[in-house]
């Protein structure tokens, strides 16, 4: 006469246990791809202020995200430049999102394409530029939000849909071999 004690049902609650991490890191780096897209979105619905020249793309291209880990947090970090280290790309995002001034150099250059856009268009700006003894020029761009408006729409579904205990531990026991959880 034996005992006999079925405890397969123990060890996969423990290896869901076991995936605790790695569906954390999941779930997070899930929610950095989802939101890149609709920043990217918002981009490109700008209108540009500047109606002579195309859009380069590059505001389009600036967000971007990294996932990593510190002691035993993980951390995710969302926003222009990350990912492709541009210094450039994130300047210029940052002062579309929450407007500025910016000061750019007048050069030989610059002035060139002032004289060719004041004969294209031929518009009294561009001559003032290419005629001005300044050697900095004051540009104010308004804020878009195009950034902001975004994060502030995801940032409460990090927690409610993305990083919530019961969508964490489903993920987990999915990457377990089971089912999800009926807790």
């Amino acid at each position: 006469m034996g005992i006999t004690v079925d405890i397969s049902g123990a060890l996969k609650k423990n290896e869901m246990l076991r995936n605790i991490p790695a569906a954390t890191k999941k779930q997070l780096t899930r929610f950095a791809t989802d939101i890149i897209q609709p920043l990217r979105d918002s981009a490109a619905k700008l209108k540009r202020v500047d109606k002579y020249r195309k859009s380069s793309g590059a505001l389009f291209r600036s967000p971007g995200y990294k996932v990593g880990m510190t002691g035993n947090q993980y951390y995710a970090m969302i926003g222009t430049g990350v990912g492709s280290g541009s210094k450039m790309a994130e300047k210029y995002a940052r002062i579309q999102d929450t407007g500025g001034i910016t000061r750019p150099t007048v050069t030989p250059r610059m002035r060139k394409w002032a004289w060719y856009m004041f004969y294209k268009f031929k518009e009294d700006k561009f001559k003032g530029i290419a005629l001005t003894k300044k050697q900095k020029l004051l540009v104010r761009i308004p804020a878009s939000h195009w950034f902001t408006s975004v994060w502030e729409r995801w940032l409460p579904l990090l927690k409610t849909t993305y990083l919530n205990e019961k969508v964490i531990q489903d993920t987990a026991q999915r990457m377990s071999g089971g089912g999800t959880t009926n807790a």
